[in-house]
């Protein structure tokens, strides 16, 4: 009943318009057919459309604002990532390679009508939402928009965190790029499997530059 409601406002605009512009020129006729009111009756037949006509001009536009809001509501709407899993998701490796996300979670993020602000502030909710690797991922979408390289920085952290509970390996694709952020060195330093783990994505960029 209400969908579009925007697209009816404009249609109502015309209705009235074209029921207002016919009633002017019925009373103007019956005006003029009066003897003593036949230059009301010609004022009311010309100016009375027009009038009509400028009228509408104002529940026209409110009904075109009310349509323009909606189709922009549905180009920028906000993104969509429930039902992401853990596994789906997996780590993001570094800032540049979002193309190692799973195939559902960049068909969903990947949103480019988005602007940064929009991705910013959708990867704030999902900071707090404790949804990390979603939030690192909108936050390099914003780019340089306001301090999104720090807070991905800090999703990332945190996710680290959270799997050095069980998993140092993976903490470790976390953390391999971080390692001059906060305290990400000490904590490498004090866990010997986290340690190791980071030698061992160090140890292909030796081999390579060895066989150089």
């Amino acid at each position: 009943m209400y969908d579009r409601i925007g697209k009816k406002i404009m249609s109502l605009s015309q209705l009235v318009f074209w029921m207002e512009a016919i009633v002017s020129v019925i009373v103007g006729i019956i005006l003029l057919l009066s003897s003593q009111t036949v230059v009301f009756g010609i004022v009311i037949i010309f100016f009375g459309p027009l009038l009509a006509w400028i009228g509408s001009w104002i529940l026209y536009a409110f009904g075109q604002i009310a349509d323009d809001l909606h189709q922009l509501a549905g180009k920028q709407n906000p993104l969509n990532t429930q039902g992401f899993s853990d596994e789906a998701l997996g780590g993001l490796p570094d800032m540049a390679s979002p193309a190692e996300v799973s195939h559902s979670a960049s068909h969903t993020l990947r949103t480019r009508s988005l602007s940064r602000e929009v991705f910013y502030n959708e990867a704030l909710s999902l900071m707090d939402q404790g949804r990390y690797d979603e939030a690192a991922y909108a936050f390099d979408q914003a780019g340089s928009y306001k301090d999104s390289v720090e807070k991905w920085c800090e999703a990332r952290y945190k996710q680290g965190l959270e799997y050095l509970e069980h998993d140092p390996e993976k903490a470790a694709e976390y953390f391999f790029n971080l390692r001059s952020y906060r305290d990400v060195q000490k904590i490498i330093n004090d866990n010997p499997e986290l340690k190791a783990a980071i030698r061992k994505l160090d140890k292909p960029k030796l081999d390579m530059s060895y066989s150089e």
